[in-house]
Formats: structure tokens, C-alpha cells, sequence
């Protein structure tokens, strides 16, 4: 068994998965390439960390996330083809699947919307985050 993986040039990566991004300008698109193409070399990077410094394109970073264009079905519809297509030729795979557990623990009051969770489910609340 063999396992494909996007290691080697994340650039070239970036571009196979969110090339085909759609957000009305295509600055857009080939910033969602360089995000992608960085997340890639240093998964867990924070955006400040991506940018290298450099304001502007922490600036540029965060308006792009924050346009209204930019959801997160609009950012992972072309990727989501791109593994549909290749789930498609025979082989096997390997689907990775977790759970978080986000938690807001000994909160005074009870927050809207959080449920127990935790060893200690009476006083904690937060959510399970599945992905």
C-alpha cells in the first residue's frame, strides 16, 4: 500500500486543491493558494507566523476570511472535488477522523448553547468539535 501525500512542493499542492476557488476576485483565490501553500509547510502556523512579519499580508489575510464570499463551503468546494475525483480510482485509503473537546471549564454561569463535558461533566461546558 502506498499512501499520497502532499509532501514535496506545497505550492503546486495548494494550487491542485484551492486553485479553482471562487470568491468574485482572483487575488482572492490565489491569496487562499498562498494560505493553503504555507498551512501546508507549517500546519498550526498562526497567521502572524505565516506572514513572516509582514503586516500587510496578516492584514490581507484576515479580510479575506472575513469577507462575506469567503465561507467555509465556498473555500472547500474545490478541494472537496479534488478528493472526490481521486477517491474515485481504485485503491485504499485512509480516512482520519477526531474529536476535540472545547471546553469552558467552572464557568459561573451556564453559556447558551454548551453542553457538560469533561471528567467532570457537572461543572465543565464546551462542545465536541468533529473533524
Amino acid at each position: 500500500m502506498s499512501i499520497s501525500t502532499h509532501f514535496g512542493d506545497s505550492q503546486q499542492w495548494a494550487q491542485t486543491h484551492f486553485g479553482e476557488v471562487r470568491l468574485g476576485d482572483v487575488r482572492r483565490s490565489q491569496r487562499v493558494c498562498t494560505l493553503a501553500a504555507g498551512w501546508a509547510r507549517q500546519p498550526g502556523a498562526s497567521m502572524p507566523q505565516l506572514s513572516q512579519g509582514q503586516a500587510y499580508a496578516s492584514k490581507a489575510a484576515y479580510q479575506l476570511l472575513g469577507h462575506a464570499q469567503a465561507t467555509p463551503d465556498a473555500l472547500q468546494a474545490p478541494h472537496r472535488q479534488h478528493v472526490v475525483q481521486q477517491l474515485q480510482a481504485p485503491g485504499t485509503y485512509l480516512l482520519v477522523e477526531d474529536t476535540t473537546e472545547l471546553s469552558w471549564p467552572e464557568a459561573a454561569e451556564r453559556r447558551a448553547g454548551l453542553g457538560p463535558v469533561g471528567p467532570g461533566k457537572a461543572r465543565s461546558q464546551g462542545v465536541l468539535l468533529h473533524s
